[in-house]
């Protein structure tokens, strides 16, 4: 697939890869309507098997009609959100969609990401609940989670799922305290393709996000192209101005080496040309805080996150983090273990107990 950007030969690999696990790879990361794009855009499709052209085209019209269903719903909730005071910011795939890929519906996702300032979650939750959506669980857990996924199926029967942030990224609270929804709506950008009450990020903090995001979800996801294919994009939107703000940016939060591990990850899949202060960083890559977040394994994921977290915070607030991380309310602990008994309560806490001094010992 690398070939579709970076010139190289269209053959079909056939003696090493069937159509059907093309196509489920592609799923995976993301990219079948945007690989169907880019094979049509440039004139004569490759002669690559009927089935595996068929199953790309049925894919990116799929994706479209969803687009379209999620984007109606979208800004609806927007106006309703409007109504109560609350201003989100639309973050991620949602956005991107329609400020940075050609036509909208080449950026799949299953869900759409809206941060909203932390002392108006409650509100923004009541009205979710009085607009019909259903929460996918019940648990607010401050040390555990920073967002609430809620779904509803809107009038064309297509099911629409959000997870409003109160902060942005789980992963890192030092991050979430500086890419604040204050300090990132002072930026903010119109989306119009989306109505008047749709905004998102700036470039430059959707590309820190974006890198920041890769990292967060490196341990138990890897790399998804559609995620470096974001990286891409907005790496490519920026000029030197532009670079030389996101570059003193990425010094100010410590993540050189992460964004210059994203970059170079990108350049190596799509041949991405990048300005000299972003080339600069990707000498950078493999330093302590890139080793610290991009380690496979969901456990060695989960490790570095709780010692970053516990690095910023007092002994109080680390004996806080702790305790609510090794018992969570009742409600969570249903919801993550999938039980509906009282009495298998205990041995959950027994067994979260467990796994968790695993995780933090390291074995």
């Amino acid at each position: 697939m690398q070939g579709v950007w970076r010139g190289a030969s269209l053959d079909w690999p056939g003696a090493v890869l069937s159509g059907e696990r093309f196509l489920d790879d592609l799923d995976a990361q993301g990219m079948g309507p945007l690989l169907w794009y880019e094979l049509n855009r440039a004139g004569e499709p490759p002669a690559w098997p009927a089935s595996v052209m068929a199953g790309l085209r049925q894919r990116a019209l799929k994706e479209a009609a969803a687009e379209m269903a999620w984007d109606a719903d979208l800004e609806s909730l927007l106006a309703a959100f409007e109504g109560k005071g609350i201003r989100p910011l639309l973050l991620k795939g949602a956005a991107l969609s329609h400020t940075h890929y050609p036509p909208a519906g080449l950026r799949p996702r299953c869900d759409t990401d809206l941060l909203v300032p932390e002392s108006q979650k409650d509100v923004a939750a009541a009205l979710m609940r009085e607009l019909g959506f259903q929460p996918l669980y019940d648990a607010d857990v401050d040390q555990i989670n920073a967002q609430m996924s809620w779904f509803r199926s809107s009038g064309s029967g297509v099911k629409c799922v959000y997870d409003l942030h109160w902060r942005i990224s789980s992963n890192d609270r030092r991050f979430a305290r500086v890419f604040s929804h204050e300090r990132l709506s002072a930026r903010a950008v119109p989306v119009p393709a989306l109505g008047v009450h749709a905004r998102t990020l700036e470039t430059v903090d959707a590309l820190v996000l974006a890198c920041m995001h890769r990292a967060g979800h490196y341990s138990h996801s890897g790399d998804r192209l559609i995620w470096l294919y974001d990286i891409r994009l907005l790496a490519g939107a920026l000029d030197e101005e532009a670079a030389a703000r996101f570059s003193g940016l990425a010094r100010e939060l410590d993540i050189e080496g992460l964004c210059g591990d994203a970059f170079d990850v990108t350049r190596h899949w799509f041949g991405t040309r990048l300005l000299p202060s972003l080339e600069a960083m990707c000498r950078l890559a493999g330093g302590s805080e890139t080793r610290g977040y991009l380690r496979p394994g969901r456990r060695a994921g989960i490790r570095g996150r709780v010692r970053r977290e516990l690095g910023g915070m007092s002994w109080k607030e680390g004996v806080q983090f702790i305790a609510q991380n090794l018992f969570p309310p009742p409600a969570y602990m249903r919801w993550r273990y999938a039980s509906t008994s009282r009495l298998a309560l205990p041995w959950l806490y027994l067994k979260r107990m467990l796994q968790g001094l695993r995780i933090l010992v390291g074995r």
